[in-house]
């Protein structure tokens, strides 16, 4: 599954959280913390902006 997908599938069960089991839930959260974990490099938390 390509991150593209996975984010559109993260997308969707947000939208429609109501509806997703518990397993699907952790599923979709256990595969989001290896994705950010695997992203090396990337700030999670923007650099303050400076003039």
């Amino acid at each position: 599954m390509s991150r593209h997908q996975f984010v559109h599938e993260l997308e969707s069960t947000a939208d429609h959280i109501a509806d997703a089991s518990r397993a699907d839930l952790q599923v979709l959260l256990r595969r989001a913390a290896l994705l950010i974990r695997n992203a090396g490099g990337s700030a999670l938390i923007p650099a303050p902006m400076t003039r």
